[in-house]
Formats: structure tokens, C-alpha cells, sequence
């Protein structure tokens, strides 16, 4: 099964996982709540404007400045619940199952926490994963994954 996000970059990559692995049809689905983190009046913005727009609420890793708080942008206690939402949506409706989520960094980070049952602020702090880039959430028992993120 095949889960993608709705914007186009990461369902472009979702569409070709799935043609590349021959799967039937009903094995690919959009689901709204992968979509990237909103970045309320950020979005659209360079990268530079992060510090002047988020002033002392920021978060910063060896690549990444993660702005906490700027109006109308989600939250990353928030990002961090609807990461839940996605476990908890594969889970019930995939059970036993290898699931593919196409997604983007900063949702992604958040469901590996969520998966690890760490905080949100845990996953912000764990190495940075690049576009395209592959994560294995293995279960419990040790056996194979199932759930596979991939970066888009």
C-alpha cells in the first residue's frame, strides 16, 4: 500500500513507488493528512526571513532552523498530534500490512517520533533526513517493517 500526500512533489514520488513495485490500483491512496506542516506567513518566503519574521522562537539543528511559533502556522505540538493521526489511520486500516508514506521533512519527523514515542521536540532533534530519503519503522517484535517514510 502506497499513502501520498496531496501536494505534488511527494504524490509524483508516491505515484512512481507504486508503479515501480506493480501494485493494483486500490493500492495507492492520497491522504490529506500527510501534507506538509503549514507555515502560516512563512510560506512562500526564503529560508533567510525564518529569524527576522520568528525572532527567539526558533529551533536550531545542524541543518534545519525550525520556526516554533509565527501566526498561522501549525504547531509542532499540533503537527505532532496529526502525526498520531497517521499512525493510528495505518494501523487500523492496514493491519499487518507494509505500508509506503509519502510525505514531506518536517510531518515525517514528526510520525517517527510519534512512532518511537518520543516528543515532538525529540524528533526535531534527530538527524536530518533529505529528499527522497528512506525510513523503516520496524515493529515491536523485530520483524520486517511496516511502515516505510519516504522524504519528498
Amino acid at each position: 500500500m502506497v499513502l501520498a500526500s496531496p501536494l505534488q512533489r511527494a504524490n509524483f514520488t508516491a505515484r512512481a513507488i507504486h508503479a515501480a513495485c506493480e501494485l493494483h490500483a486500490d493500492c495507492f491512496s492520497t491522504l490529506d493528512i500527510l501534507k506538509e506542516r503549514d507555515f502560516g506567513i512563512l510560506t512562500g518566503r526564503p529560508i533567510a526571513d525564518i529569524p527576522a519574521v520568528a525572532g527567539d522562537s526558533i529551533l536550531e539543528t545542524d541543518k534545519v532552523t525550525y520556526f516554533l511559533d509565527v501566526p498561522g502556522a501549525e504547531t509542532f505540538p499540533d503537527l505532532f498530534a496529526r502525526a498520531q493521526q497517521i499512525l493510528d489511520h495505518v494501523n487500523e486500516s492496514f493491519p499487518n500490512k507494509r505500508v509506503a508514506l509519502v510525505g514531506h521533512g518536517d510531518i515525517n519527523k514528526m510520525i517517527r517520533a510519534a512512532y518511537h514515542g518520543w516528543t515532538w521536540e525529540q524528533g526535531l532533534l534527530t538527524a536530518y533526513v533529505g529528499n527522497t530519503d528512506v525510513i523503516e519503522l520496524p515493529p515491536d517484535d523485530g520483524s520486517d517493517p511496516h511502515a516505510v517514510m519516504r522524504f519528498d
